[in-house]
C-alpha cells in the first residue's frame, strides 16, 4: 500500500506496526485535515474529498513496485522501519488481529477479542517463533522482512525513519522535502499515535535461543537497514 502526495510530490510506502498512524495523521495534516477518528479510517471514509487536495491511497503490489518507482522517481520516498528485536513479537495481539481479519466482520471484533485473546494461551512464544520458521515468515506483510517490503533491490528511498527515533527523522524528511521546494515551514511534529505500550521490553524477556532465531529470521533486515546484530545465532 502506498500513501501519495501529488499536491507535494511525496510517497510514503506503508510498513504495518511502524508508526503507520502517526505518518497517515501528519500527512492528512499536510493536506488541512484533522482526523476524529483513526486516520486511515478517516482517510477512507473521507476519500473523495481528500483526493480533491491530492491525496490518496494507491494499493500497489510488489511486483509493480518497480514499474511504479520509475514512473514516480520525481517524488520523495520515504518509508518507515524498525528494529526487529523490538515491538515485533506480541503474538497473543497478532493472534487476535488475524481472528479479525479471517473469521469476522467489524461487527463482531469484541466477541473475537475474547476469542483468539484464549486461543493465545495455548501457544507460547515459542511455539510462535519456531511456527514462523516452519513456515515462513513471506505469507504475512506483519512478519514480512522490511528489506523484502520495501523492494530495496529497485527502490531508492530519500528517507527511512526510524521507530525509534521518528520524531527526528521525521524532521530530516521535511528538510529533504524543503530542498526539492516544498514549504513545511506549517507542517506540525509528527504525532505520536496508537505507541505500543510494551517499548522495548520483549527483548529483554527472550532466552538467547529465541534471540538467535530471531536473528536468523530477519538477518537480511540487519544487513541492508543498518541495525546492530549483536546476537550470537546458534
Amino acid at each position: 500500500m502506498i500513501l501519495k502526495s501529488d499536491r507535494f510530490q511525496t510517497i510514503y510506502l506503508v510498513t504495518p506496526k511502524c508508526g503507520t498512524t502517526s505518518i497517515y495523521e501528519a500527512m492528512l495534516n499536510w493536506h488541512g485535515f484533522k482526523p476524529n477518528s483513526p486516520p486511515r479510517v478517516y482517510l477512507r471514509h473521507n476519500r473523495r474529498e481528500i483526493a480533491k487536495t491530492g491525496l490518496y491511497e494507491e494499493d500497489v503490489q510488489l511486483e509493480n513496485l518497480e514499474s511504479y518507482y520509475h514512473s514516480h522517481r520525481n517524488f520523495v520516498w520515504f518509508s518507515t522501519i524498525l528494529n526487529r528485536y523490538a515491538r515485533r513479537f506480541d503474538y497473543k495481539t497478532y493472534f487476535r488481529g488475524k481472528c479479525r481479519h479471517f473469521l469476522s466482520s467489524p461487527k463482531s471484533w469484541s466477541d473475537m477479542n475474547r476469542v483468539s485473546s484464549c486461543i493465545g494461551n495455548y501457544i507460547n512464544l515459542t511455539q510462535f517463533i519456531d511456527g514462523l520458521i516452519a513456515n515462513g515468515i513471506d505469507w504475512d506483510p506483519h512478519y514480512m522482512p522490511l528489506a523484502k517490503l520495501l523492494r530495496l533491490d529497485v527502490v531508492r528511498y530519500d528517507c527511512l525513519l526510524r521507530l525509534e527515533s521518528l520524531a527526528t527523522d521525521y524532521q530530516k524528511l521535511l528538510d529533504i522535502m524543503e530542498n526539492r521546494g516544498v514549504c513545511t515551514e506549517e507542517f506540525k511534529r509528527v504525532p505520536a499515535l496508537n505507541a505500543s505500550g510494551s517499548g522495548n521490553s520483549t527483548n529483554l524477556m527472550l532466552k538467547q535461543s529465541l534471540q538467535s532465531k530471531i536473528a536468523q529470521l530477519y538477518e537480511e533486515d540487519f544487513k541492508l537497514l543498518g541495525y546492530e546484530n549483536s546476537l550470537v545465532r546458534t
